[in-house]
């Protein structure tokens, strides 16, 4: 089985700060939710889960390796 690349997964590339990386996960995680393929079909709503698992795969793979996020002034 060929190992997972995190990065490529993310659609990073390997040098992207932890601000970066943190915004494509949410956003893939949004983007790959299931309950919005549902209308579409069960086939769809697999291959949603199938790519969500590999962003959180991705994720946990990293992210002992990011920095806390940067606060935010208020």
């Amino acid at each position: 089985r060929e190992e997972l690349d995190p990065f490529k997964v993310l659609g990073l590339p390997p040098h992207a700060d932890a601000d970066t990386v943190r915004a494509a996960v949410a956003r893939l995680r949004e983007q790959f939710r299931a309950d919005k393929f549902t209308h579409i079909g069960a086939e769809f709503v697999e291959l949603a889960a199938t790519r969500r698992a590999e962003v959180e795969r991705a994720w946990e793979m990293i992210k002992g390796e990011m920095p806390e996020p940067t606060p935010q002034p208020e």
